[in-house]
């Protein structure tokens, strides 16, 4: 139910944190090895909050059905 959702919303809120830091740390970064590992992870973050987004759309679509 509902608790579904927040724990979703919460871990979001921690992969939007984590990709701001990255994003923070790739505007300063100057080593090609650096800038490309955090690339990579930016990445992976993004991959995840697109799953979760999805996972959350799912869940609240079906809470709106059963009308909680």
């Amino acid at each position: 139910g509902k608790s579904g959702l927040e724990a979703i919303e919460a871990q979001m809120g921690v992969l939007n944190g984590e990709g701001a830091a990255l994003e923070v740390h790739l505007s300063t970064a100057v080593r090609p090895s650096e800038i490309a590992e955090l690339g990579k992870r930016l990445k992976s973050v993004n991959d995840e909050l697109k799953l979760l987004e999805d996972q959350w759309l799912d869940l609240s679509g079906k809470l709106d059905t059963v009308g909680v």
